[in-house]
């Protein structure tokens, strides 16, 4: 009887542990943020995505834009300040605009 109690015991903990977490948007932080990108005609358009305060943004698959070449993404419209996937982290909502170039 006590290994029962004990077993259900354990499992109503842990079943109020997951409740507890999933209903946290992150561990710690509780925050998440919107990452949009404005392709500037390239296609496939890239998907909103959801990303953690402090997270790194999934760098998007390549896009196609006719008679031009992509050249990178950019954290401003004016595409001056290059967003580095691997180092720049989701601080606040955020567009990254793509820059496309005319091959030489």
């Amino acid at each position: 009887m006590f290994g029962k109690r004990r077993l259900l015991g354990g499992f109503l903990l842990l079943l109020a542990l997951v409740l507890a977490l999933t209903t946290c948007d992150t561990f710690g932080s509780g925050k998440y943020f919107t990452v949009s990108f404005n392709a500037n005609s390239g296609e496939p358009a890239p998907e909103k995505q959801r990303i953690p305060k402090g997270g790194l943004i999934v760098e998007p698959e390549e896009m196609v834009r006719k008679d031009f070449n992509f050249s990178n993404w950019f954290a401003d419209a004016a595409c001056t300040r290059l967003w580095d996937f691997a180092q720049d982290v989701v601080t606040e909502d955020i567009i990254l605009y793509a820059k496309w170039r005319l091959p030489q």
